[in-house]
This record gives C-alpha cells, structure tokens and sequence, in this order.
C-alpha cells in the first residue's frame, strides 16, 4: 500500500450501492466521494483527472462538495485497477 497527497475539489458524493458475492456476502454500502485535479503531462499541458476514493467510514463528505481539499490516500490494486482510499480522515482540510 501506498501513500499519496492528492489535492483537488470535492465534486461528487455517493453511497456505493449494496451487493453479494456468489457465495452471499454483502458488500457495498459505503460513501464514496469523487475529486477532480489537474495532472501535469510530460510536454508540460495538463489534464483534468477524476479520482474516485471510499471515505472513511462515520464521516459525512456532503459538505465538502465544491471545495478544494488537499488529502492523503492510499491505493491497492484489484482485478487490474487501482482502488483508492482516504488514508486519513483527520488530514482532511480545505486547500489554501
């Protein structure tokens, strides 16, 4: 797992809708919240970039859309793609 500073505005806030495996667990369920940035490309242009991240579990994101924040996250790969996270609910603060 690593750790990365992402900034960025809040655009998107979501609850992952519910599902089960094939062997019955659920799973699902959680607020997801989408945060759009600029990525610089090598010949010096930018791209805007979403990134979807899973809040951290009890926290309300809602407020949060149409802000910038600045943010630690965590990633782990799964079935080919990266899954990120919110590392750190307490890191969570407007951009300055």
């Amino acid at each position: 797992m690593t750790m990365y500073m992402i900034s960025g505005k809040v655009v998107n806030v979501y609850k992952q809708p519910l599902g089960k495996t094939k062997d019955g667990r659920e799973f699902g369920g959680e607020q997801r919240v989408q945060i759009q940035g600029d990525v610089i490309l090598k010949n010096g242009e930018k791209k805007v970039d979403l990134v979807n991240l899973k809040a951290v579990k009890g926290q309300d994101m809602s407020p949060l859309i149409g802000t910038d924040v600045v943010l630690d996250a965590g990633y782990f790969i799964s079935n080919g793609q990266a899954m990120w996270f919110l590392a750190d609910n307490k890191n969570l603060k407007p951009k300055t």
